[in-house]
């Protein structure tokens, strides 16, 4: 049973993640999952100062805020300033990140809190955490109603979604602002960082956010066919990599990420080799 319930919760993150980053990857904002999972720090530092207990809705919620504070300056610092988006992402991130690692240290002696506590979880501990009614896991719960929040509003946007993805200024044309489906689309992302990283860790919500969306990008040209090869690319890489951390006893974390990038690096092996056969094969013929 304890199997179930990590493998359920992975599931459902691991395909809210790949719908979600499938934009991320496409608009070059990948990074951006990066820069808020860190950038989150100092909310959570300060609600675990104003509180003393580390988790819960408090945590969420000063996270979520301290996620919406960095998107905002981000979007606002590229919109007025001449510099491109991955020096501003960096920018804002160092700055925030930093600036929770100033708060940590300088309460270190008052709280049982670090870095490691805060960006760092562990899926295999779900089958040890709060249950509703000896039933369910309360983390897994928190997990089902995000995956459902975000595929729900991807369905109902989705062709403006669609058109922020691939042409900004013809949706615009077509009366959808580029700049509320950015919002959107980044406030979804800071949800799932948010929700996912405190139960399984900065690692694998990137990898599902990040690898799986970039190697679907590989293997498809349209959106609806790259958004389902990524969520299958993401099953794929969490059932492989759960079982090979419960055979040799390691990180499922670790093992998921590891073969996602070692799914990533396949394909585009694969890719390579096949045109190079092909290019082989057209010249043969003169």
């Amino acid at each position: 049973m304890e199997a179930f319930w990590i493998l359920f919760t992975l599931l459902l993150l691991g395909s809210a993640c790949a719908a979600i980053g499938t934009f991320l990857v496409l608009r070059q904002q990948s990074l951006m999952a990066d820069a808020l999972s860190h950038a989150v720090l100092p909310g959570i530092v300060i609600a675990f100062l104003w509180s003393g207990i580390y988790g819960g809705l408090l945590t969420w919620f000063a996270a979520l805020i301290t996620g919406l504070i960095t998107t905002t300056l981000i979007l606002w610092i590229q919109r007025h300033q001449s510099l491109h988006q991955d020096s501003v992402i960096g920018l804002v991130f160092s700055f925030l990140f930093a600036l929770g690692i100033l708060l940590l240290s300088a309460f270190a002696r008052k709280i049982d809190l670090d870095q490691e506590c805060v960006l760092y979880g562990e899926i295999a501990y779900l089958p040890f955490s709060p249950f509703i009614a000896d039933l369910i896991p309360v983390q897994s719960v928190k997990v089902l109603f995000m995956a459902i929040l975000v595929f729900l509003i991807v369905f109902l946007g989705w062709r403006g979604f669609s058109l922020f993805a691939f042409d900004p200024a013809f949706a615009h044309s077509l009366g959808f602002d580029p700049k509320r489906w950015e919002q959107l689309l980044l406030l979804l992302t800071t949800i799932l960082v948010i929700t996912a990283f405190e139960i399984v860790g900065v690692i694998l919500v990137l990898a599902y956010l990040i690898i799986a969306p970039a190697t679907a990008w590989l293997t498809s040209q349209r959106l609806t066919i790259m958004v389902g090869k990524a969520i299958l690319y993401s099953i794929s890489a969490t059932f492989l990599g759960y079982f090979i951390a419960v055979f040799l006893d390691v990180s499922i974390a670790g093992a998921i990420g590891g073969v996602s990038f070692l799914q990533l690096c396949f394909i585009a092996l694969y890719k390579v080799l096949r045109r190079r056969l092909r290019q082989a094969s057209y010249l043969e013929r003169f």
